[in-house]
């Protein structure tokens, strides 16, 4: 499979998800963004299974993940996507409120590409949404 346009953000926090998808699309008006709130359905998706067998034949660009969730943890989805032979180089960024180190380390051992944590000021926040998509979303694929 090859990289597609898509960008997948994987938050519970509702309006955290649509920060996110507004500042990376303002800058990558190119990109396709689906936001799912929870690692389940974002899972499901890229397996193209359970209710959302709408999965193209591109793996997504990027996945924006949030550790925090109810069921599936955003640690389980790593370890999971990092398994699937299809899905092992899918780049995966973590933006997290967590600022543990712990929480850095096991991220970075089970295979994120990036960690970002959350910051409670505005412009703080946004930054580092920029850094992500100046970092990982340069340009879009042509085909």
């Amino acid at each position: 499979m090859q990289h597609g346009n898509e960008i997948l953000i994987v938050e519970n926090n509702t309006v955290d998800g649509m920060f996110i998808a507004k500042t990376l699309r303002d800058s990558n008006n190119w990109a396709t963004i689906k936001i799912f709130d929870t690692c389940e359905k974002a899972l499901d998706y890229l397996n193209g299974a359970g209710v959302l067998t709408e999965r193209v034949v591109e793996i997504p660009r990027l996945v924006i993940l949030d550790l925090s969730h109810r069921g599936m943890s955003g640690f389980q989805f790593l370890a999971a996507v990092r398994t699937n032979t299809a899905l092992r180089h899918l780049p995966i960024v973590v933006f997290t409120d967590s600022k543990a180190e712990h929480d850095r380390t096991l991220a970075t051992d089970l295979g994120a590409n990036g960690f970002f944590a959350k910051s409670v000021d505005l412009d703080s926040f946004l930054g580092s949404i920029h850094e992500i998509g100046n970092t990982w979303l340069k340009e879009p694929v042509t085909q």
